[in-house]
């Protein structure tokens, strides 16, 4: 696999996602927790994400909200459960599509879990997203795929830049 080859398989209500991402395993933990990174590559495009909010540790909350229409809310939130730096990351995964009328409508809670290992000077990642629904399994999957993808394109597009 070459860096910023991403692939991804449906098993059952679990989803895994993975790939080699050009950056070390500092650089790419930086870039799965810092909002000045996620900004730049996490969702679907660019200008998908309005805004991420972060509160790195243990209990707290990653709030990615979306752009979307005046009269609807869209946004992901989390919790982290575990945070092993550089090493691994886990939280919680509540997707909320809405009317923006304030009401909350009910959505599923998931959870995901991202290891990093080094190879080279490169990382390797998978992602594991447990607990998926029938319904949002390859919604889920296509998301995320697109997603890693940013990533990888964000992290070697940086790599390039350094290496001048």
């Amino acid at each position: 696999m070459t860096p910023s080859t991403i692939t991804s398989r449906i098993d059952g209500d679990l989803l895994k996602v993975q790939g080699l991402l050009e950056a070390n395993q500092e650089r790419v933990y930086e870039a799965w927790t810092r909002p000045a990174d996620l900004l730049r590559w996490f969702g679907p495009r660019d200008g998908a994400v309005a805004t991420i909010d972060v509160d790195l540790r243990v209990g707290g909350r990653l709030m990615v909200t979306f752009a979307s229409a005046p009269e609807e809310t869209n946004f992901i939130e989390c919790e982290y459960l575990e945070l092993e730096p550089p090493q691994r990351l886990s939280f919680t995964w509540t997707h909320v599509i809405g009317p923006a009328n304030g009401a909350r409508p009910s959505a599923p809670t998931s959870e995901v879990s991202v290891s990093f290992h080094p190879e080279g000077a490169h990382t390797r990642f998978e992602l594991i997203h447990r607990g998926l629904s029938d319904g949002g399994r390859q919604s889920v999957s296509n998301g995320w795929t697109v997603t890693t993808q940013r990533c990888a394109d964000y992290l070697s597009q940086q790599a390039q830049t350094d290496r001048g």
